[in-house]
Protein backbone atom coordinates (compact mmCIF):
# COMPACT_ATOMS: atom_id res chain seq x y z
CA UNK A 1 0.00 0.00 0.00
CA UNK A 2 1.35 3.46 -0.87
CA UNK A 3 1.85 6.03 1.90
CA UNK A 4 -1.09 8.11 0.66
CA UNK A 5 -3.43 5.13 0.65
CA UNK A 6 -2.18 4.05 4.06
CA UNK A 7 -2.96 7.48 5.51
CA UNK A 8 -6.44 7.54 4.01
CA UNK A 9 -7.17 4.06 5.33
CA UNK A 10 -6.01 4.95 8.82
CA UNK A 11 -8.10 8.11 8.91
CA UNK A 12 -11.23 6.14 7.95
CA UNK A 13 -10.85 3.37 10.55
CA UNK A 14 -13.65 3.30 13.10
CA UNK A 15 -12.51 0.29 15.11
CA UNK A 16 -9.07 -1.26 15.09
CA UNK A 17 -6.38 -2.95 17.15
CA UNK A 18 -4.57 -1.20 19.98
CA UNK A 19 -1.46 -0.36 17.97
CA UNK A 20 -3.29 1.70 15.32
CA UNK A 21 -2.47 5.34 15.93
CA UNK A 22 -1.80 8.71 14.38
CA UNK A 23 1.47 10.59 14.86
CA UNK A 24 1.88 13.62 17.12
CA UNK A 25 3.80 16.90 17.21
CA UNK A 26 4.69 18.15 20.69
CA UNK A 27 4.49 21.89 20.01
CA UNK A 28 4.78 24.36 22.85
CA UNK A 29 5.55 27.96 23.71
CA UNK A 30 7.67 30.81 22.41
CA UNK A 31 11.46 30.86 22.61
CA UNK A 32 13.98 33.67 22.27
CA UNK A 33 17.67 34.32 22.63
CA UNK A 34 18.34 34.49 26.37
CA UNK A 35 18.36 37.95 27.91
CA UNK A 36 18.46 38.36 31.70
CA UNK A 37 16.52 41.62 31.53
CA UNK A 38 13.32 40.19 30.01
CA UNK A 39 11.00 38.57 32.52
CA UNK A 40 7.83 36.57 31.90
CA UNK A 41 5.43 38.04 34.44
CA UNK A 42 2.40 35.98 33.41
CA UNK A 43 1.52 32.97 31.27
CA UNK A 44 -2.10 31.89 30.81
CA UNK A 45 -2.29 28.58 28.92
CA UNK A 46 -5.45 26.92 27.58
CA UNK A 47 -4.92 23.37 26.39
CA UNK A 48 -7.46 21.21 24.58
CA UNK A 49 -7.69 18.68 21.78
CA UNK A 50 -8.96 21.34 19.38
CA UNK A 51 -6.95 24.45 20.27
CA UNK A 52 -4.00 25.78 22.24
CA UNK A 53 -4.21 29.42 23.38
CA UNK A 54 -1.47 31.22 25.30
CA UNK A 55 -1.34 34.75 26.68
CA UNK A 56 2.02 36.08 27.89
CA UNK A 57 2.87 39.28 29.74
CA UNK A 58 6.55 40.28 29.43
CA UNK A 59 8.53 43.00 31.17
CA UNK A 60 11.88 44.42 30.14
CA UNK A 61 13.44 45.41 33.48
CA UNK A 62 16.38 47.30 31.94
CA UNK A 63 16.66 51.02 31.20
CA UNK A 64 16.88 50.52 27.42
CA UNK A 65 14.60 48.99 24.78
CA UNK A 66 15.60 45.48 23.71
CA UNK A 67 14.97 43.98 20.28
CA UNK A 68 15.38 40.22 20.04
CA UNK A 69 14.37 37.23 17.94
CA UNK A 70 11.22 35.43 19.09
CA UNK A 71 10.54 32.01 17.58
CA UNK A 72 7.93 29.28 17.62
CA UNK A 73 9.68 26.16 16.28
CA UNK A 74 7.70 23.05 15.44
CA UNK A 75 9.15 19.62 16.21
CA UNK A 76 10.61 17.64 13.32
CA UNK A 77 7.87 16.63 10.89
CA UNK A 78 8.09 13.22 9.26
CA UNK A 79 6.84 12.39 5.78
CA UNK A 80 5.68 9.13 4.27
CA UNK A 81 4.52 6.24 6.43
CA UNK A 82 5.92 7.85 9.58
CA UNK A 83 3.99 11.07 9.05
CA UNK A 84 0.46 9.80 9.55
CA UNK A 85 -0.72 12.99 11.25
CA UNK A 86 -4.45 13.49 11.68
CA UNK A 87 -4.45 16.86 9.94
CA UNK A 88 -6.84 18.33 7.40
CA UNK A 89 -5.27 21.51 6.06
CA UNK A 90 -4.79 23.03 2.63
CA UNK A 91 -1.65 24.83 3.90
CA UNK A 92 1.35 22.46 3.97
CA UNK A 93 3.45 24.91 6.03
CA UNK A 94 1.11 26.62 8.52
CA UNK A 95 -1.07 23.53 8.89
CA UNK A 96 -1.63 24.27 12.61
CA UNK A 97 -3.10 27.72 11.88
CA UNK A 98 -0.52 29.55 14.02
CA UNK A 99 -1.59 33.13 14.85
CA UNK A 100 0.07 35.88 16.92
CA UNK A 101 -0.96 39.22 18.41
CA UNK A 102 1.21 41.79 20.23
CA UNK A 103 -0.68 44.18 22.53
CA UNK A 104 -3.88 43.17 20.75
CA UNK A 105 -2.62 43.80 17.20
CA UNK A 106 -2.25 40.86 14.79
CA UNK A 107 1.29 40.15 13.64
CA UNK A 108 2.34 38.14 10.60
CA UNK A 109 5.44 36.13 11.50
CA UNK A 110 8.13 35.09 9.06
CA UNK A 111 8.51 31.38 8.35
CA UNK A 112 11.58 29.25 7.86
CA UNK A 113 10.78 25.91 6.22
CA UNK A 114 13.36 23.40 5.11
CA UNK A 115 13.68 19.67 4.40
CA UNK A 116 16.48 17.36 5.47
CA UNK A 117 17.54 13.77 4.89
CA UNK A 118 20.09 12.18 7.21
CA UNK A 119 20.81 15.67 8.54
CA UNK A 120 21.54 17.12 5.08
CA UNK A 121 19.50 20.06 3.77
CA UNK A 122 17.69 18.87 0.63
CA UNK A 123 15.25 21.77 0.27
CA UNK A 124 16.68 22.81 -3.11
CA UNK A 125 16.56 19.20 -4.33
CA UNK A 126 12.83 18.99 -3.59
CA UNK A 127 12.27 22.36 -5.27
CA UNK A 128 14.16 21.08 -8.32
CA UNK A 129 11.57 18.35 -8.83
CA UNK A 130 8.54 20.33 -7.69
CA UNK A 131 8.09 18.44 -4.41
CA UNK A 132 6.71 20.03 -1.22
CA UNK A 133 8.65 20.38 2.02
CA UNK A 134 5.87 18.59 3.92
CA UNK A 135 3.48 15.97 2.58
CA UNK A 136 0.57 17.42 4.57
CA UNK A 137 -2.35 18.13 2.25
CA UNK A 138 -6.04 18.76 2.75
CA UNK A 139 -7.97 16.06 0.90
CA UNK A 140 -7.68 12.45 -0.25
CA UNK A 141 -7.62 13.72 -3.85
CA UNK A 142 -4.62 15.94 -3.07
CA UNK A 143 -2.85 13.05 -1.33
CA UNK A 144 -3.43 10.84 -4.35
CA UNK A 145 -2.17 13.59 -6.69
CA UNK A 146 1.02 13.97 -4.64
CA UNK A 147 1.54 10.21 -4.65
CA UNK A 148 1.09 10.15 -8.44
CA UNK A 149 3.59 12.99 -8.80
CA UNK A 150 6.21 11.05 -6.84
CA UNK A 151 5.73 7.80 -8.71
CA UNK A 152 5.62 9.65 -12.03
CA UNK A 153 9.01 11.34 -11.67
CA UNK A 154 11.57 10.41 -14.34
CA UNK A 155 14.11 7.71 -13.51
CA UNK A 156 17.03 10.13 -13.11
CA UNK A 157 15.06 12.15 -10.55
CA UNK A 158 14.15 9.06 -8.55
CA UNK A 159 17.75 7.93 -8.53
CA UNK A 160 18.99 11.30 -7.28
CA UNK A 161 16.36 11.37 -4.53
CA UNK A 162 17.33 7.80 -3.55
CA UNK A 163 21.01 8.79 -3.44
CA UNK A 164 20.18 11.40 -0.80
CA UNK A 165 18.00 8.96 1.17
CA UNK A 166 14.95 11.11 0.49
CA UNK A 167 12.77 8.28 -0.87
CA UNK A 168 12.35 4.53 -0.91
CA UNK A 169 10.94 2.62 -3.85
CA UNK A 170 8.64 -0.11 -2.67
CA UNK A 171 7.21 -3.20 -4.36
CA UNK A 172 3.80 -2.70 -5.90
CA UNK A 173 1.01 -4.78 -7.36
CA UNK A 174 0.82 -2.37 -10.30
CA UNK A 175 2.70 -3.90 -13.19
CA UNK A 176 6.01 -2.17 -13.76
CA UNK A 177 5.35 0.69 -11.33
CA UNK A 178 7.00 0.89 -7.91
CA UNK A 179 5.40 2.86 -5.10
CA UNK A 180 7.56 5.71 -3.81
CA UNK A 181 7.73 6.41 -0.08
CA UNK A 182 9.10 9.84 0.97
CA UNK A 183 11.61 9.68 3.82
CA UNK A 184 12.71 13.27 4.30
CA UNK A 185 11.94 15.37 7.38
CA UNK A 186 10.56 18.89 7.48
CA UNK A 187 11.61 21.65 9.88
CA UNK A 188 9.36 24.69 10.30
CA UNK A 189 9.77 27.71 12.56
CA UNK A 190 7.64 30.85 12.79
CA UNK A 191 9.60 33.90 13.97
CA UNK A 192 9.74 37.66 14.25
CA UNK A 193 11.89 40.38 15.84
CA UNK A 194 10.20 41.85 18.88
CA UNK A 195 10.99 45.11 20.66
CA UNK A 196 10.55 44.95 24.43
CA UNK A 197 10.25 48.57 25.63
CA UNK A 198 12.08 49.58 28.76
CA UNK A 199 10.06 49.21 31.97
CA UNK A 200 6.76 48.77 30.10
CA UNK A 201 4.99 45.39 29.96
CA UNK A 202 3.76 44.01 26.63
CA UNK A 203 1.22 41.26 26.00
CA UNK A 204 1.80 38.56 23.40
CA UNK A 205 -0.79 35.93 22.52
CA UNK A 206 -0.68 33.00 20.17
CA UNK A 207 -3.01 30.18 19.25
CA UNK A 208 -2.85 27.11 17.08
CA UNK A 209 -4.41 23.71 16.53
CA UNK A 210 -2.45 20.95 18.27
CA UNK A 211 -1.47 17.66 16.61
CA UNK A 212 -1.98 15.01 19.30
CA UNK A 213 -1.58 11.25 18.92
CA UNK A 214 -4.91 9.40 18.65
CA UNK A 215 -4.89 5.66 19.17
CA UNK A 216 -7.05 2.63 19.92
CA UNK A 217 -5.99 1.04 23.17
CA UNK A 218 -6.61 -1.59 25.81
CA UNK A 219 -6.12 -2.09 29.53
CA UNK A 220 -2.67 -3.64 29.13
CA UNK A 221 -1.26 -0.60 27.33
CA UNK A 222 -2.98 1.87 29.65
CA UNK A 223 -1.55 0.16 32.72
CA UNK A 224 1.94 -0.19 31.26
CA UNK A 225 5.13 1.43 32.54
CA UNK A 226 5.19 4.20 29.90
CA UNK A 227 1.67 5.42 30.63
CA UNK A 228 2.33 5.38 34.38
CA UNK A 229 5.57 7.32 33.92
CA UNK A 230 4.41 9.86 31.32
CA UNK A 231 0.86 10.48 32.58
CA UNK A 232 0.84 9.16 36.19
CA UNK A 233 -1.92 6.67 35.38
CA UNK A 234 -3.37 5.42 38.68
CA UNK A 235 -5.94 2.86 39.83
CA UNK A 236 -9.02 5.17 39.65
CA UNK A 237 -8.14 5.94 36.02
CA UNK A 238 -7.72 2.23 35.23
CA UNK A 239 -11.02 1.45 36.99
CA UNK A 240 -12.76 3.96 34.73
CA UNK A 241 -11.02 2.35 31.74
CA UNK A 242 -12.24 -1.11 32.75
CA UNK A 243 -15.80 0.17 33.01
CA UNK A 244 -15.64 1.63 29.52
CA UNK A 245 -13.90 -1.41 28.04
CA UNK A 246 -16.82 -3.66 29.02
CA UNK A 247 -19.06 -2.23 26.31
CA UNK A 248 -16.93 -0.48 23.71
CA UNK A 249 -13.56 0.03 22.07
CA UNK A 250 -11.30 2.45 23.94
CA UNK A 251 -9.82 5.49 22.24
CA UNK A 252 -6.89 7.36 23.75
CA UNK A 253 -5.35 10.73 22.97
CA UNK A 254 -1.94 11.99 24.06
CA UNK A 255 -1.86 15.78 24.32
CA UNK A 256 1.60 17.27 25.02
CA UNK A 257 2.91 20.80 25.47
CA UNK A 258 6.57 21.80 25.74
CA UNK A 259 6.88 24.05 28.79
CA UNK A 260 10.68 24.01 28.93
CA UNK A 261 11.02 26.84 26.36
CA UNK A 262 10.16 29.17 29.26
CA UNK A 263 13.70 28.62 30.57
CA UNK A 264 14.88 31.11 27.94
CA UNK A 265 13.27 33.92 29.92
CA UNK A 266 14.83 35.49 33.01
CA UNK A 267 13.89 33.67 36.22
CA UNK A 268 10.65 31.80 36.93
CA UNK A 269 7.24 32.65 35.48
CA UNK A 270 5.74 35.12 37.94
CA UNK A 271 2.17 33.86 37.59
CA UNK A 272 1.26 30.71 35.65
CA UNK A 273 -2.29 29.53 34.96
CA UNK A 274 -3.22 26.33 33.15
CA UNK A 275 -6.72 25.52 31.91
CA UNK A 276 -7.15 21.96 30.68
CA UNK A 277 -10.29 21.14 28.67
CA UNK A 278 -10.92 17.41 28.17
CA UNK A 279 -13.67 18.07 25.61
CA UNK A 280 -16.48 15.91 27.02
CA UNK A 281 -17.74 15.22 30.56
CA UNK A 282 -17.73 11.50 29.74
CA UNK A 283 -13.98 11.43 29.07
CA UNK A 284 -11.41 10.66 31.75
CA UNK A 285 -8.01 12.35 31.99
CA UNK A 286 -4.68 11.62 33.62
CA UNK A 287 -1.65 13.88 33.96
CA UNK A 288 1.39 14.30 36.18
CA UNK A 289 0.85 18.07 36.39
CA UNK A 290 -0.03 18.92 39.99
CA UNK A 291 -2.62 21.28 41.40
CA UNK A 292 -5.43 20.88 38.87
CA UNK A 293 -8.94 21.46 40.23
CA UNK A 294 -12.19 20.99 38.33
CA UNK A 295 -13.68 24.32 37.25
CA UNK A 296 -16.47 23.18 34.92
CA UNK A 297 -18.03 20.09 33.30
CA UNK A 298 -14.96 19.58 31.09
CA UNK A 299 -12.34 22.00 32.46
CA UNK A 300 -9.64 21.90 35.13
CA UNK A 301 -7.52 24.82 36.34
CA UNK A 302 -4.15 25.10 38.12
CA UNK A 303 -2.45 28.31 39.22
CA UNK A 304 1.18 28.62 40.34
CA UNK A 305 3.39 31.51 41.51
CA UNK A 306 7.09 31.80 40.62
CA UNK A 307 6.70 28.73 38.45
CA UNK A 308 9.79 26.95 37.13
CA UNK A 309 8.94 24.81 34.10
CA UNK A 310 11.19 21.84 34.92
CA UNK A 311 9.13 19.28 32.98
CA UNK A 312 6.94 19.35 29.89
CA UNK A 313 3.21 18.84 30.16
CA UNK A 314 1.50 15.61 29.10
CA UNK A 315 -2.21 14.73 29.31
CA UNK A 316 -3.81 11.38 28.53
CA UNK A 317 -7.50 11.42 27.57
CA UNK A 318 -9.64 8.29 27.30
CA UNK A 319 -13.12 7.61 25.97
CA UNK A 320 -15.34 4.97 24.45
CA UNK A 321 -15.51 4.70 20.67
CA UNK A 322 -17.49 6.26 19.03
CA UNK A 323 -19.88 7.63 21.64
CA UNK A 324 -17.74 10.15 23.54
Amino acid sequence: MSWAAAFATLAAVACAHANDSTAKLDAGGLALTYNPAIRMEEEDLYLSEREVRVRYRFLNTSNADIETLVAFPLPEIETGEGGNYAIESSDPINFIGFRVTVDGRPLTPSVQAKATSLGVDITSLLEKYGLPITTIVGTDRERAALNDKLTGLPEHALRELEKYGAIDRLSSSRAGVADVNPRWSAHIAFYWFQTFPSRRPIEVTHRYKPVPRNFFTGLEELGGARMRKDYCVDEPFLAAARKRADSATLTGLELRYILSTARNWAGPIGSFRLTLDKGSPARVASTCFSGLKQSGPTTFVAEKKDFMADEDLGVLLLWRTPNE
